[in-house]
């Protein structure tokens, strides 16, 4: 199985330490000034044609609307593939329980070299929550990817990338797979020099390590 966060069903995990998540996370190609303070994990859970994603800081820095979560990906189907990219932002700590519904999504999607806003929620995207109330410093988010929605085949290559900012008393903080990431603009960004994946061989569930 993969993490499961939310819903009713036996194999729900409320925290951010599911075991599923295959252990300690990746770290980003492009580190911020703190630099192991944050990593990620991308998991394919091939009956669900889905990717499960976590990206967490432990940085001293309390949630708020001004810290985001970013990730692309590229779809390899279709005459004309497009790449997607959202921009997921944070909440602020409140009485409620983790984790917490992110309802404020920016999408982007890539033509004819340039990126555009994209007119609605994009529903590729499915179940982002956040965690920021914990005793432990920092933040983490997932989220889901469906791979049909997003214009991806999992039998051929793909690519995506990800990104996550944070501002605190050190400055602002941002990390990156790949390394040359814009998390301040967008439009800046090249699809193209995004880690290509191949996760033909996974026949089931398994953590994905990026290039």
């Amino acid at each position: 199985m993969s993490p499961e966060w939310w819903g009713d069903a036996d194999g729900v995990v409320r925290t951010p330490d599911d075991p599923r998540w295959g252990g300690m996370l990746d770290s980003f190609a492009g580190m911020g000034a703190q630099s192991m303070s944050a990593g990620y994990a991308v998991v394919l859970d091939r009956r669900a044609n889905e990717l499960a994603v976590m990206l967490r800081t432990r940085a001293e820095d309390d949630a708020d609307t001004s810290d985001f979560v970013y990730f692309g990906i590229a779809g390899n189907t279709g005459g004309a593939p497009t790449p997607r990219a959202v921009r997921i932002l944070l909440v602020t700590p409140s009485a409620s329980d983790d984790p917490r519904p992110l309802t404020e999504l920016v999408a982007y999607e890539y033509a004819s070299n340039a990126w555009s806003s994209a007119p609605s929620r994009p529903t590729w995207v499915e179940h982002p929550v956040a965690w920021v109330s914990g005793a432990e410093p920092g933040w983490a988010v997932a989220l889901r990817v469906d791979l049909t929605a997003a214009g991806v085949d999992s039998a051929a290559p793909f690519r995506l990338a990800l990104g996550l900012h944070a501002g605190n008393d050190r400055g602002e903080l941002d990390w990156t797979t790949p390394g040359g990431l814009s998390l301040a603009d967008a439009s800046a960004v090249d699809p193209r020099r995004w880690p290509l994946l191949d996760v033909s061989a996974i026949a089931c569930v398994a953590r994905i390590d990026l290039p």
